[in-house]
């Protein structure tokens, strides 16, 4: 695992050598993952400083959801939480930064607050995926794959926080 972390730093500082590359803000982005994961906390730093809080790198929701888990990967809850919940709900990283948000609760044994955070998410997206995961065309919109995922992930969620709670019943 250590070789392809290393592989990818290395191809990723070649790319942001080069601001004009057409993979320069993925580049960036998969360097805070890689940091955030790797807990270096100070390369972290350095990435955002240098390219997100100067602009060089817009602060899109992609960007804030990546920052919101890395921030998360690093202990620092609050910050993950303010990120991911700043995130406007016409994004498509909502209800993945809502699901996440979810976790971050559910770990905390916020099972409460964990619960209705993986409801809403379901909820939000039981619209886009019908009939038990198919998703129809004619009938909604149709979804992402990721949509399908997040909206799967979130029912589980539910039920593994519903027997954390002693809720056998209703996590069944």
């Amino acid at each position: 695992a250590f070789g392809r972390t290393l592989l990818l730093e290395e191809e990723c500082l070649l790319i942001i050598a080069k601001e004009d590359h057409p993979f320069f803000t993925d580049a960036i982005r998969r360097l805070l993952e890689l940091y955030g994961r790797t807990g270096r906390d100070d390369d972290f730093q350095q990435i955002v400083s240098k390219y997100v809080d100067t602009g060089i790198v817009e602060n899109t929701h992609k960007i804030q959801y990546t920052l919101g888990k890395s921030y998360y990967w690093q202990n620092k809850t609050e910050e993950s939480k303010t990120l991911l919940s700043n995130i406007s709900s016409d994004s498509v990283f909502y209800d993945r930064a809502q699901y996440f948000v979810g976790g971050i609760l559910a770990a905390s044994d916020e099972f409460e607050k964990a619960l209705s955070f993986f409801t809403k998410v379901e909820k939000r997206l039981q619209t886009r995926v019908v009939n038990d995961k198919v998703f129809i065309p004619d009938v909604v919109n149709t979804g992402t794959v990721e949509e399908k995922e997040v909206y799967e992930l979130s029912i589980l969620a539910q039920a593994r926080v519903l027997l954390e709670m002693g809720e056998y019943e209703k996590a069944i």
